[in-house]
């Protein structure tokens, strides 16, 4: 018999860089916003580079986090939607007939 293909993506994370694409390229987005505007607006060549800095110290943990737990945001973005504890009376309340 042959072995059965099973493909990637059913058992490998989507990462970016090492991390989470969604978490990382928003880090990525908002520290360079935040670079520019440094840049732009103060002229603060020091505060430009501390930031870049502090990017790369993101991605950093990112990446470790990833390496920990691939699917760490996604399960706590799904978890942010229930409940600790439900009402036994909750659920039928509107499905009853009389």
């Amino acid at each position: 018999m042959r072995p059965a293909f099973i493909s990637k993506s059913l058992y490998r994370p989507v990462t970016w860089m090492g991390m989470e694409r969604l978490p990382g390229a928003l880090w990525i987005v908002v520290m360079g916003i935040l670079s520019l505007m440094g840049l732009m607006y103060a002229k603060a060549y020091i505060t430009t580079a501390v930031m870049v800095a502090f990017a790369g110290v993101g991605v950093s943990a990112l990446r470790r986090l990833a390496e920990f737990d691939a699917a760490f945001f996604k399960v706590v973005f799904r978890r942010k939607d229930y409940q600790d504890i439900y009402p036994a009376h909750t659920a039928t309340k509107e499905r009853r007939n009389g």
